[in-house]
């Protein structure tokens, strides 16, 4: 025979696991801008962001971006997303996310820079030489009238020489003399 108190806390742990088991209500444009706003917060209190607080704002940029393409801040958020991957060390991301935000917004205002940045960080951070030099021709197809396509054109030029940042210094330093 059963005890009561067995039943009991049999009947409890079913329903807290019904409960548990409650679908979230879908997120709305409102609520993933107002959690990000929350973590945005955090980031201003840190010198460095947290690891697991820039994963969760990625997470929700792109749920925003994904779910509400034409929400004003879903570009901006891509970016923000961006950045702070590339902060802290993951670069990887930080190139996807700003490829990303320059595909699903190809007009947007700061659409050249991510593309741009995509070409930087690959040369800088990865020190992946081929990559930047495709990124940055890239950026140039795009973005052939932009203030910073001469400067692009410049680093592709040192990057197939394969200077290293020591020499391109010497080398301006005699261009200048």
């Amino acid at each position: 025979m059963w005890n009561k108190n067995l039943t009991k806390c049999l009947a409890l742990a079913l329903f807290a696991s019904l409960l548990a088991c409650k679908p979230k209500p879908a997120p709305t444009a409102e609520s993933l801008n107002a959690e990000i706003k929350k973590i945005e917060a955090q980031f201003r209190e840190t010198k460095m962001p947290d690891t697991a607080l820039v994963r969760q704002y990625v997470v929700l940029a792109r749920q925003l971006a994904a779910l509400f393409p034409k929400d004003s801040l879903a570009p901006s958020r891509l970016i923000r997303a961006a950045e702070a991957s590339n902060v802290i060390g993951q670069h990887e991301q930080a190139i996807e996310l700003w490829a990303e935000m320059q595909r699903k917004y190809p007009v947007h205002e700061r659409a050249a820079d991510a593309a741009f940045m995509q070409a930087f960080v690959a040369e800088n951070d990865l020190k992946d030489r081929k990559k930047a030099i495709e990124l940055y021709q890239r950026f140039l197809q795009q973005y052939p009238k932009h203030p910073i396509a001469d400067d692009a054109e410049l680093l592709i030029e040192n990057l197939r020489q394969g200077l290293t940042d020591q020499e391109l210094i010497e080398q301006f330093k005699e261009k200048e003399q």
